[in-house]
Order: C-alpha cells, then sequence, then structure tokens
C-alpha cells in the first residue's frame, strides 16, 4: 500500500506547530496568500487544521504593482482560492517600486517591508473591532502566518554568511518571531510542490523568482542547486544548523542576561560594568555583554561595528584613563577595577 503522504506532511506541520506553541484555541490568524505554491500549500494546511486545533484563518494578499496583468491574475487566483474555503480575504495595492526609490532600497527589501506593513494594518483593524475582540475576553491572540520553508531558511543564511554575519546569522529565521510564525520552517519546497500536486490544487507562478538580478533569487537559482549537486541534503543539514545555532544563542543570551544583572550597575548616563570579576572570563561572553549594554542606551545600534566593542574589550587589559568613542555620542573609559560606559 503506498504511503499517505499527504496525511503525514499535514501531521508533520500540525506537529511542528504545537511543538512551537504557535497558535491558541480561538487564535486569528493572518496568512500572507500570493497564489504562490508555498502561500497556497500554508492556506490549504491552516484551513484544514483550524477546526481541529480551534483557530480562525484569515487571508490577506499584497499587489506589488511590478508584474502588470500577472499580478492581478495571482489577485482574482486568490480571491477565487478564499470563496471556495469561505474564508475572509484582505488585498491590498502598494506601489513597491515608488517605495523602494523612497526609502533607498532594494526592490526586494522594499517589498518585504510592504508585506508585513500590511500584515500588520490588518492585525490592528481587527484589534479594533472591539465587538469582535469582545466575545473573544481576551483569551485570542493574533497571528501572522507566512509561508517559509526550509529553503527559504538556507537562502537566508546563505545571504547572511555573505554580508559577514555573525552567530545570530547562521540561526535563520526563527519558528516563532513576535505574532509572526512560520509552521512551514519544517519542511522542504519541492514536499511543498509533492504535497499541492498530490492534492491537483493549481497555483500561481511569478516569473520575477527566475530573474537573478535578485540577490535572493541567484542564492535560490545558481548556489543552492550547486550545492545540493555536491550534497543532496544541503538544505535540510543548514537548517538543522540553524536550528542548534538558535539553542546555542538561547544559551548564550541567558548567561550574558545573568552576568549583566550580577556584574552590571546602572549609572546616570550609562552603565558601570566590573572588570574584576569578569577578567577570567570567556572573552566571547564578555564581548556580548559589552553589546547588551550598548543596546540598552542605542535604539539604533547599526553603526556599532564590530571595530568599536572590540576596542571597548581592550580595556579591561589598559590602565585608569583609557577610554574610546563610539557613535551616538557614547563614552567607554576605564576606571580602576571597571569600566563606565555612558552617553556624554
Amino acid at each position: 500500500m503506498k504511503p499517505d503522504f499527504s496525511y503525514k506532511f499535514s501531521q508533520r506541520i500540525e506537529q511542528y506547530i504545537t511543538k512551537n506553541k504557535m497558535i491558541g484555541h480561538g487564535d486569528f490568524v493572518l496568512t500572507g496568500l500570493s497564489g504562490g505554491a508555498d502561500s497556497v500549500c500554508l492556506f490549504l494546511l491552516l484551513n484544514k487544521l483550524s477546526e481541529k486545533l480551534k483557530f480562525r484563518v484569515h487571508a490577506i494578499h499584497v499587489n506589488h504593482n511590478i508584474r502588470g496583468e500577472s499580478a492581478r491574475r495571482d489577485e482574482d487566483f486568490s480571491r477565487a482560492l478564499c470563496e471556495k474555503y469561505n474564508i475572509p480575504f484582505k488585498a491590498y495595492s502598494i506601489d513597491v517600486l515608488k517605495k523602494a526609490k523612497d526609502l533607498k532600497l532594494s526592490v526586494e527589501e522594499a517589498g518585504r517591508i510592504a508585506r508585513y506593513e500590511c500584515f500588520n494594518d490588518y492585525a490592528n483593524i481587527l484589534s479594533e473591532n472591539v465587538a469582535l475582540m469582545d466575545t473573544l475576553k481576551g483569551r485570542a491572540d493574533i497571528k501572522i502566518a507566512v509561508a517559509h520553508h526550509m529553503n527559504d531558511q538556507a537562502e537566508t543564511i546563505i545571504f547572511n554568511m555573505l554580508r559577514g554575519s555573525g552567530l545570530k546569522g547562521v540561526s535563520g529565521m526563527k519558528p516563532v518571531n513576535g505574532r509572526i510564525i512560520r509552521p512551514l520552517l519544517c519542511v522542504t519546497r519541492e514536499e511543498i510542490i509533492k504535497f499541492l500536486s498530490e492534492n491537483k490544487q493549481h497555483y500561481c507562478t511569478d516569473e520575477t523568482n527566475s530573474d537573478n538580478d535578485y540577490s535572493r533569487n541567484n542564492i535560490r537559482n545558481e548556489i543552492i542547486p550547486s550545492l545540493i549537486k555536491l550534497q543532496p541534503r544541503t538544505v535540510e543539514h543548514i537548517a538543522y544548523m540553524a536550528d542548534e545555532s538558535g539553542e546555542a544563542i538561547k544559551f548564550i543570551e541567558d548567561t550574558v542576561k545573568k552576568y549583566f544583572d550580577e556584574y552590571c550597575d546602572k549609572e546616570i548616563n550609562g552603565y558601570r560594568i566590573n572588570t574584576k570579576e569578569l577578567k577570567d572570563e570567556n572573552a566571547f561572553i564578555v564581548r556580548e555583554l559589552i553589546i547588551y549594554v550598548l543596546k540598552q542606551m542605542i535604539v539604533n545600534y547599526k553603526d556599532i561595528t564590530r571595530t568599536h566593542i572590540e576596542d571597548i574589550y581592550g580595556l579591561f587589559s589598559k590602565g585608569k584613563g583609557k577610554y574610546v568613542m563610539l557613535p551616538y555620542g557614547i563614552t567607554a573609559r576605564k576606571e580602576k577595577d571597571s569600566i563606565i560606559i555612558e552617553k556624554s
């Protein structure tokens, strides 16, 4: 007897949702529905699981106004799919090219920002519906489901590595990040296509996915296939590495928070780090502690570089009175048994 792939596939997604506590009873799950294979797969699975897990599904479609008639086709397809399954549907129309120009961003990044703005807008509309939320008596939450899968995770990690990212970059995307949930992060693109094929479900194809002028498309269409030729399970192996990196980061963050509570004192304009207690501690953890302290003081952290962190760490071995200057008017100076990091 042929194994029921679709049943086992759905079961894996359900177990992944439950394991990561993605959705609670009564929750509203707003799922992005582009009409492409990944989002259609997620839509079908959420609709299937909604009755069993007791949550409600709404679908959001964002037209980027880049592809003309084919983009309108995708919107019509998505709307019809929601009508078929009686799922509330909301379409947004965004001029992403103009947004990219105004914000001086790539079209990729502007599109990503636009999508999440639309998701959050609809989430706010739901949360402001007093009559609706009152019936839930505060028990329900609003989640935003996006269709990232293992292949997307591999793309993200390779992209971050090429940009020179550290450990956090190779931990990739999280299954749950605030109200954002990623139920498909445990399956590959190939499995998604197989699921849709077995269920005879059509989907739309975005022709820009084959345009390698976009950096992520180049990784998707050129780099990852080359790696798969060397190792067929490349995507799964990268995803497993991301999971382990995430666990390591959680351990590091817990350790750094503990050290912050024990060895750092609040000052009027900043923080005092006790160097006497930390001088024999692991250098990596101490650097992470310095970063943690700076993040308590700075909203926009992007101009603080690795060199700045090394300069502050270097003060541990310097004498009293030595100091370094950082962006945002921040100074780090050495005293007898401490380093004071403060805003001038």
